[in-house]
């Protein structure tokens, strides 16, 4: 059998090689010539057609018209498959755990035991059993004698550009480093799927909602701060949705990354994925990495919902993994602030939210002042914090303090002054002072009855809480019909899943 490699890359690629098939042959040099030839040779043959990743090549114009012969294509993209006769297309997905540490070794030129067998595993993992990436770690190791299977990781942490571009040096001409391979689709995309990439280079590279864009879309800047307005990312991301005017926009980008096998999208989640080295890769391409991380924490930030409905609740606890990755210290508009602190206090990550409150209370006591809902709302939320960490006295001071403000600024009915109340007597109950907790939620519930419809969530939060307090004081029976109407009240207004009522089923 004959057998002949072709570089697909590119339509000057596929040319040259097949001219320099014609002149070996003597048929002469065009590309049909060299068809025409393959398409009357009688002998058995197979035609190679490598790294096929460019939609711009019309590969059937290099495809003899015959019925003999057998052609190996290999491709990222998907529309490849239509070439392909009915059971010959096979997707090849990264390596087995086992592979990949065969692949490592065997290039770094080591065995496997017990010593360095879990370090190898974390090799592999973090680089996703990428064949390519695996191949170029045990290269690397192997050329570098500082580099070891022990630093290699942290190695790659600190210095992705150079080993996601080192070149492994070998007897055959294979010359794409991981991150070159990665450039020549990359290359290929539109500017807007090029921009979507970036930003979800930012959050954490599994199951990003495509919800979160969807959100987004709506960005105008008017929830922000009139001096938050104007910064350049504000800008940029105003730009950037610019180019996503209609309901299919995002699908286009979407299909289009797919086609390039760049994400892996998920119908029934509606959820992006990428690969973790091309995750890395993704972001090697940002030049301004700050301007784009910040129009990242915008998009999450303007996905995030504010309020805390059983619905809204689902969708930050999606939104916890993505929040984490992006999270930095230096946060910059209050929007960001109170996004992420919503997702971390939702799970339940108090050190990471009273870290991000305690910044949200400076911001809005530098910019609103002491009496501004903002500030007041943010030193509430933060006295909250402190009684879910157990530093009780600290809750108690803050809560005071906010509930004796709220009353000057707003009155002793307004929803928000209530909140500090029933805040303030939930502590009063952890410190032990059960008959001021009585006394607080007693009078908290009395005026929420006033002020709100008899079946709002915040009157049932008041009486659950008071049933509690009945309960520490042994006054049992009034606990226990407390509890009942509370459980019949929530059933009937936030449904039987709702985590409220699962509390009171409990």
């Amino acid at each position: 059998m004959h057998v002949w490699f072709f570089d697909a890359a590119s339509n000057a690629t596929l040319a040259a090689d097949f001219k320099k098939l014609g002149k070996a042959a003597g048929i002469g040099e065009s590309v049909n010539d060299v068809r025409d030839f393959l398409g009357r040779m009688q002998e058995d043959w197979l035609l190679i057609f490598d790294n096929a990743d460019d939609p711009k090549v019309e590969l059937s114009k290099y495809i003899p018209r015959c019925n003999h012969g057998n052609i190996i294509i290999t491709s990222r993209l998907t529309e490849v498959n239509q070439i392909a006769s009915s059971g010959a297309h096979l997707d090849f997905f990264d390596l087995e755990q086992s592979e990949a540490v065969n692949l490592l070794l065997k290039h770094a030129y080591q065995n496997l035991d017990n010593n360095n067998q879990q370090l190898v595993f974390d090799i592999v993992n973090a680089l996703g059993c990428q064949a390519l990436a695996v191949a170029t770690a045990g290269a690397y190791i192997a050329s570098n004698p500082t580099c070891t299977l022990s630093n290699y990781l942290s190695r790659f942490n600190q210095k992705h550009t150079e080993l996601l571009n080192y070149k492994i040096k070998s007897l055959d001409d294979y010359q794409k480093t991981v991150f070159s391979a990665f450039q020549l689709s990359f290359d290929q995309l539109s500017l807007s799927t090029k921009l979507f990439m970036q930003i979800c280079a930012f959050f954490h590279h599994t199951a990003i909602p495509v919800e979160v864009f969807n959100r987004a879309a709506a960005f105008t800047g008017d929830d922000l701060e009139p001096e938050e307005e104007k910064t350049p990312a504000v800008e940029e991301l105003k730009h950037f949705l610019s180019l996503f005017t209609h309901n299919e926009s995002w699908d286009n980008s979407i299909d289009e990354l797919s086609r390039l096998s760049l994400i892996m999208y998920n119908i029934g989640s509606k959820t992006l994925t990428f690969h973790p080295i091309l995750h890395i890769c993704i972001q090697e391409t940002i030049i301004n990495k700050d301007r784009v991380h910040h129009i990242a924490l915008l998009f999450l930030a303007r996905a995030t919902p504010d309020s805390f409905t059983h619905v809204d609740y689902k969708f930050r606890r999606l939104l916890i993994a993505h929040a984490e990755y992006i999270y930095q210290n230096n946060l910059s508009t209050l929007l960001i602030h109170k996004c992420l602190a919503n997702i971390f206090y939702d799970a339940g990550l108090w050190v990471k939210a009273e870290n991000i409150y305690q910044k949200t209370l400076i911001y809005c006591e530098h910019y609103f002042g002491k009496y501004h809902h903002n500030t007041l709302r943010s030193k509430n939320n933060l006295g909250y914090i402190y009684k879910e960490l157990g530093r009780l006295e600290e809750a108690e001071i803050l809560q005071k303090e906010t509930l004796k403000l709220r009353k000057k600024v707003l009155g002793e009915s307004h929803p928000d002054t209530l909140t500090s109340m029933s805040n303030l007597a939930s502590t009063y109950s952890e410190l032990g002072w059960l008959k001021e907790a009585e006394m607080l939620q007693k009078e908290t519930l009395q005026l929420r009855k006033k002020v709100l419809e008899e079946s709002h969530p915040d009157i049932l939060t008041s009486m659950s809480n008071l049933a509690s307090i009945y309960r520490q004081l042994g006054r049992l029976e009034e606990a226990e019909m407390l509890e009942k109407e509370t459980l019949k009240l929530r059933k009937k207004v936030l449904g039987e899943s709702h985590p409220d009522t699962l509390t009171s089923m409990g």
